[in-house]
């Protein structure tokens, strides 16, 4: 089954802030496992969020204007370990939802990442826009098979 991100995909950017949803495969068989491969993949945002320092010290006359203690900067500025901490990303997990055990570490950026592989017969992709002007292009396939020799059913 071929994933796009959206309509236009390869076109125009997804750029809608504030997205958190998913998309589950399962396989053809429970003795099957999942694969998903990109083909095409842009998933980043162009600027986050960061506070300049302290809280105010009279909050109270600040009310309604979070952004006055804050900048805006570049995503490339990422945190240690963790390029996709501040913004967009795509997030997979090893089972029928979110509450099942992440496969790897969020994803973002603009090369394809490797193949991505269940252990069992689903694979959960979660994609998360977030920071300030995300952009998500990606084209991807989920593939359902079985590993190793002389483990088909037919006689």
């Amino acid at each position: 089954m071929i994933v796009n991100s959206h309509q236009q995909s390869k076109k125009y950017y997804f750029v809608t802030t504030g997205t958190d949803c998913h998309l589950t495969m399962q396989a053809s068989s429970p003795k099957d496992k999942v694969q998903f491969h990109f083909r095409f993949f842009l998933v980043y945002s162009l600027l986050r969020v960061v506070p300049l320092g302290p809280a105010p010290l009279f909050p109270e006359a600040l009310q309604g204007s979070s952004l006055l203690n804050s900048r805006f900067e570049p995503t490339s500025s990422g945190g240690p370990g963790d390029p996709c901490h501040a913004g967009s990303f795509i997030q997979f997990y090893d089972g029928r939802d979110r509450s099942s055990p992440t496969l790897g570490p969020p994803l973002c950026g603009k090369s394809p990442p490797q193949p991505v592989l269940s252990t069992g017969n689903y694979l959960t992709l979660r994609l998360v826009t977030r920071g300030t002007q995300p952009r998500v292009d990606f084209v991807g396939d989920f593939t359902s098979f079985r590993l190793g020799f002389n483990q088909s059913d037919c006689s």
